[in-house]
């Protein structure tokens, strides 16, 4: 298999992987530097039409658009395992809903229990076997990509690889854009 021709393949624009997304969905975020911050933005930009899109995500520090820019959550509801200081002030506006949690008991809460209609989530680049890390959303990505019924990777470059021996990447065949 020729690892780089199904990367291209696969390739898309935030724009044109977004338009996955429909009304009703269930969205993961994943966790902390795996928000998809790109993918967010252009999720954003399709605030009008769409409705009642459920996102879920734990401890990301950065603005989360489609929260902010729905505050009648009519469009976007976002939910949080885990709260960050950003999170937090969501909550504060209304903005976010915690989900009480014990972390450990995560990836079986996605595995026995919960729809995912995408996943979408940040990664390191490809390696030369067709593999991306989850670099610190290491934790729980894989079974929420795992139950995703539509996968979403956005490469940053700039995320640290981290090693785990267990779950801690995702190979091309196993994502959709």
């Amino acid at each position: 298999m020729n690892y780089q021709e199904e990367y291209r393949r696969r390739l898309r624009t935030p724009d044109e992987a977004v338009q996955q997304v429909q009304s009703g969905d269930w969205v993961d975020y994943t966790s902390n530097l795996g928000k998809p911050i790109l993918l967010d933005r252009a999720l954003a930009k399709r605030r009008d039409e769409l409705f009642d899109v459920q996102i879920r995500g734990n401890l990301i520090f950065g603005p989360i658009e489609t929260a902010a820019c729905d505050p009648s959550k009519e469009h976007f509801i976002y939910h949080s395992w885990h709260c960050s200081s950003y999170e937090r002030k969501l909550c504060d506006r209304g903005l976010c809903y915690y989900i009480p949690m014990v972390f450990h008991n995560n990836a079986s809460y996605y595995k026995h229990f919960l729809t995912v209609n995408i996943a979408m989530t940040c990664v390191t680049p490809m390696d030369k076997h067709g593999y991306f890390n989850f670099s610190t959303a290491t934790g729980v990505s894989a079974q929420i990509l795992r139950k995703a019924d539509i996968v979403i990777l956005e490469v940053n470059p700039n995320l640290p690889k981290l090693y785990g021996g267990y779950d801690e990447c995702i190979h091309i065949s196993e994502v959709d854009y």
